[in-house]
């Protein structure tokens, strides 16, 4: 939900900080069109079968660790 602009720079970023985890760039916003995101803070969970696990829209304190929380559930199934 960036401007235009700068959506030519994120994948060289990504490469050069070796990131293990591929880049989508949503230039005309069909993703976020399709999945109804409105919110400039956004975080969607899927499971390794693509599943939408949770949903979580703005910030919060402590949004973070149930985010890494929902995550470690999955790593360890």
């Amino acid at each position: 939900m960036d401007c235009h602009g700068s959506s030519s720079h994120v994948k060289p970023i990504v490469k050069g900080k070796n990131y293990d985890f591929e880049t989508y760039i949503d230039v005309n916003g069909d993703f976020i069109r399709a999945m109804s995101v409105s919110a400039f803070l956004y975080t969607i969970l899927f499971d390794k079968d693509q599943k939408e696990l949770c949903r979580y829209s703005g910030y919060c304190s402590g949004s973070g660790e149930l985010i890494c929380k929902k995550i470690m559930e999955q790593i360890e199934k």
